[in-house]
């Protein structure tokens, strides 16, 4: 999504309405956080939105499972990151 089409959906809202954001990780067995602490910033030279989970739920197997077996990759692109100045 690029500005534009955020505007033009935003324009849409009432201004005083609060926006849910869900993230979704298909590749955790669909695992879903919704709790979320979101402020502007800026990542790689353009405009974003920073958002900071506030709290998780692992109790399900599946994703921990996933989570976990995807974490040693995780770490690396995040070691990789910060090699490159990007962190």
């Amino acid at each position: 999504m690029n500005a534009r089409q955020a505007m033009d959906w935003l324009e849409g809202l009432d201004p005083e309405a609060e926006i849910a954001v869900t993230a979704k990780f298909p590749g955790l067995d669909g695992w879903r956080v919704t709790s979320w602490a979101v402020s502007t910033g800026e990542a790689e030279g353009c405009p974003s939105l920073e958002i900071s989970v506030e709290g998780t739920d692992f109790d399900y197997p599946a994703p921990s499972r996933a989570l976990l077996e995807v974490l040693p990759d995780l770490l690396d692109r995040l070691l990789e990151a910060e090699d490159s100045g990007y962190l």
